[in-house]
């Protein structure tokens, strides 16, 4: 079997662990995050917040994490959302996941708050908990180094904290191999919260498969279908910066304009390769090997060697800081990851504290002497640093967007481009209405992977290939709202499913002419040794969509009101650019809205969910919930 059949809770604040059964979990959620989830949704009830330490941190393996499976890598973490109360849910590649499978685990849950900072060490059946004041105060490179040096093992796979997270900055992250991030919902301060510094896994079991032989057959087979797909090629060339160029829409100025012009040629993979390139490099067994290895040689990055980035690095950091300095972003982005803080937080923090300094919200005597002019890379290094450690006005910035302009006051909420009181850090969405969708109804407060698709930025998605792909011919056609609301759903079930699977979602339809459903389903079908078809991926992704937006229901007191785009997007167009003009009005986005609910059978006043649906998807424990709290609509 694929699953190792163990999960471990740990409860940090006896110092104690045990081991469960984790086979109840992943025959019905499949893994990764349909697993966490649900336990979650099981255990934490709305009146703990997600600094207390009986918010439990789920981390999960997918039923094909560490298999030969393409790009099986994948990590998932659920846990109470810091920025919104409800669900926040992260996924990260890199070693540490297959290392959690070779070690016998498919699951690791945590709770309670260690008296003294500690590190978790999981050796095959051997499991500690260690001290770790030795480690705190220190980066999440520093500390991959200490404890590999400490254990005299290279090999060991580590998570980590940073000062971020122990200063319980709510944009902090969770880093693993030094430059793989568990992002949202400020993870890394839950982390810290619970003086938890690490996590070390090492391992020497093998992951077997109910039929091996069929299971190789159809790696091969999607291994094969990869090499021939536009997808792969064009994610080798040059990761997801691969797309920068003068034609692409991106963020200007904090949304100011959804476009940067000619400037956006240097930030152009091209010249992150020219100039700073030294290797590349893949996650476990991923054939795409997207990442790349940067080092700089001169000017005032000079030293500075890290892994590779985004496309959001590149818009967070560059255009929308009208910084056009492919150093500069590589800096801010390890500094990011040393520090464990989220870029796509940090990078809408910083754009939003600038705009508020040009338009003299906030002055020069409030940002500790700080001119926050646009373009100035010594300032936002600072506040990066300012934000980890809550020194001065980072201390509020360490708050996050939404927060810090609550406290700012003097108009600044205005120029906050937040979702569900998160920040945004995202492509234009003013142009690509679907796109747009995704992020703003997102169970997780905005960001494009839960159900954003890519097709409305890709050529060859022709109204033939949108049909046959998602039963939606205008998939490719980024200006119409028709058949989006289809499409986000469609997306939504799909990347579910693929989360609890522990793959790369670049391996997917997602990214061009990639895997489908039935791939996946085959591969899935071989692993635990019956038959699924691709129908019952989705049917699971839309139980855990459905676990997520009840959750959220309950402990966030999010309805309808809650999933409308930043007030900048709905009032201020376009400003250049291909997409020029392009805004979201009300009118239209109500109308796609109410069509998204429908699709979903929830209540199109409310946004709630019926009881009808719950009762179609066998949700009983979610719909008794949601009846309890009064936020359930009954079948008339």
């Amino acid at each position: 079997m694929s699953i190792t059949g163990k999960l471990i809770r740990f409860d940090l604040t006896k110092g104690t662990y045990f081991i469960e059964d984790s086979a109840p979990y992943h025959d019905i959620y499949i893994g990764g995050r349909g697993v966490g989830d649900w336990i979650l949704f099981k255990e934490v009830e709305k009146d703990v917040s997600p600094l207390d330490p009986e918010n439990i941190m789920v981390f999960g393996a997918g039923a094909l994490t560490g298999t030969i499976a393409p790009s099986s890598g994948r990590l998932s973490l659920v846990t109470k959302n810091l920025m919104t109360e409800g669900i926040a849910f992260s996924n990260a590649g890199g070693h540490f996941a297959p290392e959690l499978k070779y070690a016998g685990y498919d699951d690791l849950v945590i709770k309670g708050k260690s008296p003294n900072p500690v590190y978790i060490l999981i050796n095959d059946e051997k499991v500690e908990i260690r001290d770790a004041s030795h480690l705190w105060g220190k980066t999440t490179w520093e500390t991959e180094d200490l404890i590999k040096e400490e254990l005299e093992d290279k090999k060991v796979q580590i998570l980590s904290i940073g000062p971020g997270g122990e200063n319980l900055a709510k944009s902090a992250c969770i880093i693993i191999n030094k430059g793989r991030a568990l992002g949202f919902g400020g993870c890394g301060a839950i982390m810290g919260a619970k003086n938890l510094k690490a996590i070390v896994v090492r391992g020497s079991h093998s992951v077997e498969v109910k039929d091996p032989e069929g299971f190789m057959n159809e790696c091969s087979r999607v291994f094969k279908k990869m090499e021939h797909s536009i997808g792969t090629n064009f994610l080798r060339q040059g990761g997801t910066i691969n797309k920068i160029g003068p034609a692409l829409s991106i963020p200007y100025r904090n949304y100011q304009d959804g476009h940067y012009g000619q400037k956006t040629a240097e930030l152009s993979q091209l010249n992150f390769k020219r100039k700073y390139e030294t290797k590349r490099i893949a996650c476990f067994n991923c054939p795409m090997y997207c990442s790349h290895f940067y080092a700089i040689d001169k000017g005032p990055y000079r030293g500075l060697k890290a892994e590779g980035l985004q496309i959001n690095a590149v818009r967070g950091f560059g255009s929308n800081l009208d910084v056009a300095d492919p150093a500069f972003v590589i800096k801010c982005n390890a500094y990011c990851n040393q520090l464990g803080l989220h870029i796509d937080e940090i990078s809408s923090t910083l754009a939003w504290i600038f705009d508020c300094y040009e338009k003299n919200i906030v002055t020069k005597e409030e940002t500790d002497g700080l001119s926050l002019e646009w373009g100035n890379q010594e300032a936002a290094v600072e506040l990066i640093k300012k934000i980890a450690y809550r020194q001065g006005i980072g201390d509020i910035l360490a708050e996050g967007t939404y927060r810090a302009a609550s406290k700012i006051g003097k108009n600044s909420l205005k120029r906050a481009v937040v979702i569900k009181k998160t920040g945004v850090n995202e492509g234009n969405m003013r142009g690509k209405k679907a796109w747009a969708l995704g992020i703003v109804t997102s169970t997780r407060g905005g960001g494009h992977l839960t159900g954003s698709p890519n097709s409305e930025g890709l050529r060859n998605i022709t109204y033939q290939i949108g049909e046959e792909r998602y039963g939606v011919p205008t998939a490719g056609q980024p200006k119409t709202y028709e058949g989006k609301a289809k499409l986000v759903s469609w997306f939504e079930k799909f990347k579910a499913a693929i989360d609890s699977l522990g793959l790369c979602y670049f391996t997917s339809y997602w990214q061009n002419n990639l895997l489908s459903p039935d791939d996946y389903a085959a591969l899935y079908s071989k692993a635990i040794g019956r038959d699924i078809k691709a129908e019952q991926l989705f049917a699971i992704g839309e139980k855990i969509i459905n676990i997520e937006k009840a959750f959220n229901t309950i402990n966030a007191g999010f309805s309808r009101k809650d999933d409308y785009p930043p007030q900048r997007f709905i009032d201020e167009p376009v400003k250049t650019g291909p997409l020029a003009g392009e805004r979201l009005p009300l009118d239209k986005w109500d109308q796609m809205l109410d069509e998204y609910y429908e699709i979903h059978g929830w209540d199109k006043v409310t946004g709630w969910q019926t009881e009808r649906i719950l009762e179609k998807l066998r949700l009983k424990e979610v719909e008794e919930k949601l009846r309890k709290e009064g936020k359930l609509i009954t079948n008339d």
